[in-house]
């Protein structure tokens, strides 16, 4: 036993307990508690910083001898084996405790980015030691810090927030994107990676005896191979450069302040609408911020989540980049979110750094700017929802919120909307100017003459007044869901639970069934629960989708799934023709109204239920386009309004013609009629986002003073204000747009 440890000295020791000390705090800490993509990418820096001290340590033993690869690995095996896999262990004896997390795809993490990446950093020491024993720890830091961050200049540079990195792997641009999974592209990039590793090593060995001018000149061959390699990687899918992003979009469009990149699938008259947009929504934000000067926006819009996965690296988050002011937007979401991202490269003027911006990069100030600006979160203005909030059991200390990055330990709607909530609050109450200064320097004191916590007094005490219908289940709904750090094994889950709805899509239910239900077993995730219950229904299986939503309603209770779930438990006891049963839960979805989305789709089925309980039974089971000829049917033989929500969502699923559509809808208003007035809402924008601007500013004058939709006057009057502009710019700004497709 004493010759196996013979080798480990004091230097070894230390370099051990470093480790394993790391790696216990490591794991105390949310989404590095378990083995899984964050642990594997820290790790990674540790190992490959301490793999290559260590190697020069064990090579200055050897009185300054240049030792082979084999040599080395023979005499020091057993502390190279410890150092590779400790925090293995301790990692997995962490997953097992807090979690239960499998583990499988953990050790692959583990393996891929991990152990390439101490491999990566004996390279280092190897070429360090080589070059010059002599300064063998100042070439190592350097070779290693330089290597670490690369990724920096592809960041802030190209069109992309994920990256490939020699020393932490891979990092797909954003933490809310649950799903991180090991793909052919980081397979070979690691691979590819110690291959380099074995080239370095070999290298290294050979020219430890050659006179410097030559070592020079091998080095120079490197560095040049590295450059040449971060220019090569967009053509390897490694990177996304300006061409290579244009390249793949094919349109172009060059307006009066924008230039915009747009997936060739996406149809023109779409595009026309996007520009008219841009450009209404440039001028509100100029004159809210009482600018004068004029810039140039770049803004890139993709067809589908998978297309800016692979081009920026979320597929979800839309994303701007101030320092470039560009904007990274999904087709779908264009229209809800371009004024909140136009407002972050409005923001760009009044940030820091060559980032440009928030102080200190606090991401309450960015997004609490943009909300202010903003001040609509699915039709609500920011001032409701966060008294609501406020109301319920949702409360937040802003002192908390807008200290380092705390921001993000919350949900994100609950530190959107409160961190929007008090920036408009001190914008109306102190004037924008402050809150432009506030945004660059983040002293409350200097601005304001109050710091945070009398500030934070003055808003609750504004908030508490602010006229609400108190509502906990709105509350629910937006803010009782878990933020990213606080779910289990969501790494994991996320990457299975895309591969069950992939078999769900795929008409295979038995498989999906049974992949769901292990999921949800370890995890409690919604989604493996709502695919689990699809997939039961999928295969007939209707009493046994009833008593497991049964058995798992309550434990959801409180949540935002909570009402999805209610409505699902009542769509089975229909199939299962339990028609009073299903009607009680469908009533409690009316009573509750926690989104209108809910009291639409409840209010129909209550009334299908008096109509034909035959028909919602038929409804429920039918296809996508059986499910629309059914409402149309329905609609035509009733005109109830309540189905305008599910006909819209079904039409747009479809790709219906808009005029058509339009012809066979019911238009006029009822002031006591919340469903009709809602519908007249919806269908206004509807016919917005179909490009009928006369149309939808006509529906929505209609409903401007509804009484039933003064918690939704604001996002009406807004409406009205940008399809008023529209109406009256859209002839010029399209006369002056140039449209190329390559």
């Amino acid at each position: 036993m004493s010759k196996i440890f013979k080798n480990i000295g004091i230097f070894e020791s230390l370099i051990l307990l470093v480790i394993i000390l790391f790696n216990i705090l490591l794991v105390s800490y949310p989404l590095t508690n378990v083995l899984g993509f964050e642990f594997s990418a820290v790790n990674a820096i540790l190992l490959s910083f301490i793999a290559g001290i260590l190697i020069i340590h064990l090579l200055s033993k050897e009185g300054g001898k240049i030792l082979s690869l084999y040599y080395s690995f023979k005499q020091n095996w057993l502390i190279i084996l410890l150092i590779s896999f400790l925090p293995l262990v301790i990692s997995i004896i962490s997953t097992i405790l807090t979690q239960g997390c499998p583990i499988s795809e953990g050790l692959l993490f583990y393996f891929i980015i991990t152990l390439p990446s101490l491999f990566l950093g004996i390279a280092l020491g190897f070429l360090s030691f080589s070059l010059s024993p002599k300064f063998r720890y100042y070439w190592f830091v350097l070779f290693f810090f330089v290597t670490v961050f690369l990724w920096i200049f592809e960041i802030y540079f190209n069109p992309q927030i994920y990256f490939y990195n020699p020393v932490i792997g891979f990092f797909p641009g954003t933490i809310y994107d649950e799903d991180i999974s090991i793909t052919a592209t980081l397979l070979f990039y690691r691979v590819f990676i110690v291959i380099v590793s074995g080239i370095i090593i070999f290298v290294a060995e050979k020219m430890y005896n050659l006179n410097w001018i030559k070592k020079t000149l091998v080095v120079l061959l490197f560095i040049f191979s590295g450059i040449g390699f971060y220019f090569l990687k967009p053509y390897v899918n490694l990177a996304t450069s300006q061409e290579r992003m244009q390249n793949e979009l094919r349109g172009e469009v060059k307006t009066e302040h924008f230039n915009i990149y747009f997936s060739e699938d996406i149809p023109l008259e779409k595009i026309k609408n996007f520009v008219v947009n841009h450009e209404y929504y440039y001028s509100q934000i100029k004159k809210i911020l009482k600018r004068k000067d004029d810039f140039i926006t770049t803004s890139f819009i993709f067809k589908s989540g998978e297309q800016k996965r692979k081009l920026f690296g979320a597929d979800r988050a839309d994303v701007t980049k101030p320092w470039l002011q560009q904007i990274y937007l999904n087709k779908d979401d264009v229209l809800n979110v371009l004024k909140h991202e136009l407002a972050h490269v409005f923001s760009a003027k009044y940030g820091t750094t060559i980032l440009k911006l928030s102080h200190n990069f606090n991401p309450a100030l960015i997004e609490g700017f943009a909300m202010a600006i903003e001040n609509n979160y699915d039709n609500y203005e920011v001032h409701y929802l966060a008294s609501i909030a406020f109301h319920s059991k949702y409360k937040v200390k802003l002192i908390n919120l807008f200290s380092g990055f705390n921001f993000y330990l919350s949900t994100s709607s609950f530190s959107y909307i409160y961190a929007g909530s008090f920036m408009k609050y001190l914008a109306d109450k102190y004037g924008i100017e402050k809150i432009t200064y506030l945004y660059g320097n983040g002293d409350f004191q200097k601005y304001f003459g109050k710091g945070i916590k009398e500030l934070s007094e003055e808003y609750f005490n504004f908030i508490e007044s602010y006229s609400i219908d108190s509502n906990k289940n709105i509350a629910n709904y937006y803010f009782g869901r878990k933020a990213i750090f606080q779910k289990y094994c969501v790494r994991y889950a996320a990457n299975r639970l895309k591969n069950a709805w992939h078999d769900y899509q795929s008409g295979a239910f038995n498989k999906a069934k049974r992949e769901f239900s292990k999921i949800y077993d370890y995890s409690k995730s919604y989604s493996a629960l709502a695919g689990l219950v699809n997939s039961l229904l999928k295969t007939k299986n209707n009493n046994e989708a009833e008593k497991i939503l049964k058995a798992n309603l309550e434990y959801f209770e409180g949540s935002a799934q909570y009402y999805s779930l209610e409505l699902s438990l009542a769509d089975a006891l229909v199939r299962n023709y339990k028609f009073n049963e299903a009607k009680k839960y469908y009533s409690n979805l009316l009573t509750q109204r926690p989104r209108y989305n809910y009291s639409f789709l409840a209010k129909l089925r209550i009334d299908m239920l008096n109509f034909n309980s035959k028909l919602l039974n038929s409804y429920l089971t039918a296809s996508v386009f059986d499910k629309y000829e059914l409402l149309k049917y329905y609609y035509t033989k009733t005109k109830d309004q309540a189905s305008l929500y599910s006909m819209i969502s079904l039409s747009e699923q479809l790709n219906q013609s808009y005029s058509n559509f339009m012809k066979q809808l019911v238009k006029k208003t009822n002031k006591k009629d919340i469903f009709l007035n809602f519908a007249l809402f919806l269908e206004g924008n509807y016919s917005a986002d179909n490009s009928d601007f006369k149309g939808a500013l006509n529906l929505l004058q209609k409903i401007n003073h509804a009484k039933e939709l003064r918690k939704f006057k604001h996002s009406i009057n807004e409406n009205i204000i940008r399809l008023s502009w529209i109406i009256g710019n859209k002839d010029r700004i399209l006369s002056s747009t140039k449209i190329i497709l390559n």
